[in-house]
């Protein structure tokens, strides 16, 4: 697979206050630099239960040229994502990395970060299926995350990481009612550290 898409605008530093964030430079609705960016995947599946995925961003996230004259130095942003999907016994996981590459002005160094990585894994045990008679295509899942972001690899700081917990029981197969719980640590760019815990009930239904 292969796209063209707007891409990111240079909000994911002009509107980001703790630092590089790549959602906050998003909304790129009318694609502010006339400069589409390129998305591609590439996926190996080597039955209908399991799949290995790379795929990979690419494009300018600045207004660098305006009138048909340059007016500013060219900044990229770049991507490069690792995922899998597979079954092992009654445990079906689940994962990714993402590595992120970002162009930051010359005066900007040191303030924003230009390398970021993430990963996350996911184990997910689904049971009870047909437990309740009146509902013979319900189902319960029981799941554990694992997760890490680093917002800034050149720094000690700049981190979060978490591990949640989830019930969710699915009356039919296209919705799901979850109850979570999370709790994980955050560090801001001065590596001071803050720790969080949250509980989590939400309703989900696709068609």
């Amino acid at each position: 697979e292969a796209y063209a898409v707007t891409g990111y605008h240079d909000g994911l530093i002009a509107d980001s206050p703790e630092g590089t964030r790549l959602a906050a430079g998003r909304r790129n609705f009318e694609d502010a630099n006339a400069s589409p960016a390129v998305v591609g995947r590439i996926e190996w599946s080597p039955n209908r239960h399991a799949a290995l995925g790379v795929s990979g961003y690419h494009g300018a996230y600045n207004v660098y040229r305006a009138d048909g004259l340059d007016v500013d130095e060219r900044r990229d942003v770049a991507v490069g994502v690792l995922d899998f999907d597979a079954p092992s016994g009654p445990i079906h996981w689940s994962g990714e990395y993402a590595v992120v590459q970002v162009d930051v002005p010359p005066t900007l160094p040191g303030l924003f970060a230009e390398r970021q990585a993430g990963a996350h894994l996911v184990g997910a045990w689904r049971f009870g299926r047909r437990w309740i008679a009146s509902m013979p295509g319900s189902s319960f899942t029981l799941a554990t995350r694992v997760e890490a972001v680093d917002f800034d690899r050149d720094l000690a700081g700049d981190s979060m990481r978490a591990l949640a917990l989830g019930l969710n029981f699915r009356p039919v197969p296209e919705t799901a009612i979850k109850l979570g719980y999370e709790r994980g640590e955050t560090r801001d760019r001065f590596n001071n550290l803050a720790t969080f815990a949250r509980i989590r009930l939400g309703l989900a239904s696709y068609f």
